[in-house]
């Protein structure tokens, strides 16, 4: 949750877990840690909608990271964050932030309601010379 003043600058910041936040109250960015390929689907989740590669952030603090950046660009974020901001956060060796602003959130929720992976069809589809042969009719 941000607070802003008048002008709409920053003046308080506020995180918790999803459960901790009261009914209500405005959620502006959704930090996931996971590991880096389901951080690249969820990250991602917007670039097929908006055609906005999400932007992968590898040096900055974990604070500027996962909060300021996709607040000022208004795009998903994926990083790997400082080792001050992995230890307070427990993030494991392999594992990455993602940041997600509000406006990113409905394809976040298309992401679950519609992944799924058919290995046999994204052959058909995407390397022909290495599906399975179709019986014949």
């Amino acid at each position: 949750m941000c607070i802003r003043d008048s002008v709409g600058a920053i003046t308080a910041l506020a995180a918790a877990p999803l459960d901790a936040v009261p009914a209500g109250t405005p959620v502006d960015l959704l930090i996931c840690i996971t590991d880096p390929m389901h951080a690249m689907q969820i990250a991602g989740a917007a670039s097929v909608r908006e055609g906005l590669f999400p932007i992968g952030e590898v040096g900055p603090s974990a604070c500027a990271s996962i909060f300021a950046t996709p607040w000022l660009t208004r795009n998903s974020v994926f990083a790997t964050g400082d080792g001050g901001g992995r230890m307070h956060n427990r993030v494991a060796q392999g594992e990455m932030f993602i940041s997600i602003p509000r406006q990113h959130f409905q394809y976040i929720v298309e992401l679950v309601e519609n992944f799924s992976i058919d290995p046999v069809r994204m052959r058909e589809v995407i390397m022909p010379s290495h599906a399975r042969p179709k019986p014949p009719d």
